[in-house]
């Protein structure tokens, strides 16, 4: 190949090549989430503002608070399939009902108080090993784990080490935001 025609040949090349570098500079900044310092990619923060089937308006009102459409949206960007079930959850010591969320054949069972405050009255008198009263057997058919995140109570009956503690960090890696 001559050299006018090889010259040419770059040319062409770098005139097609421009665009698609310059239009892979134009992609937002990805935002930080105020409460966790991570970046979250633009994909991800689109999806807070996305409707959730979960509640009656279509809407998940960003208050700083859980709601079980928060805590879904928040299981999901972490990728669990968490599969809700009819039924509430009751237990004699706590003073609310629960939403129970099958997670990969172990169960999250989920307590979403008006404010922290009441949550923490609440499990005041909780031993947090054996997530109970002080010295009763609640008969948990695994070994549960409580995790606490403001105005939310989870319990998580049986699980992995590893999925205990990708539940952990999915429910504590911020707050809903505000």
């Amino acid at each position: 190949m001559s050299q006018p025609r090889r010259s040419r040949a770059c040319r062409a090349l770098a005139l097609s090549i421009w665009p698609i570098a310059f239009a892979a500079c134009e992609r937002p900044a990805p935002r930080f989430q105020e409460d966790s310092g991570v970046a979250v990619p633009p994909a991800a923060a689109s999806a807070d503002s996305a409707p959730s089937s979960s509640d009656a308006g279509g809407e998940c009102p960003e208050t700083g608070l859980w709601r079980e459409c928060s805590l879904e949206k928040r299981l999901e960007r972490a990728g669990f399939v968490a599969a809700r079930q009819e039924a509430e959850v009751r237990h004699a010591f706590l003073d609310i009902p629960g939403r129970s969320y099958m997670l990969a054949g172990d169960e999250l069972q989920v307590f979403i108080y008006p404010s922290a405050e009441a949550r923490e009255r609440d499990l005041s008198d909780l031993d947090s090993a054996t997530v109970a009263p002080p010295g009763e057997d609640v008969g948990w058919a695994e070994p549960p784990t409580l995790i606490v995140s403001n105005n939310l109570a989870a319990i998580l009956i049986g699980g992995s080490s590893r999925q205990i503690e990708r539940v952990q960090l999915a429910l504590t890696a911020g707050l809903p935001r505000p």
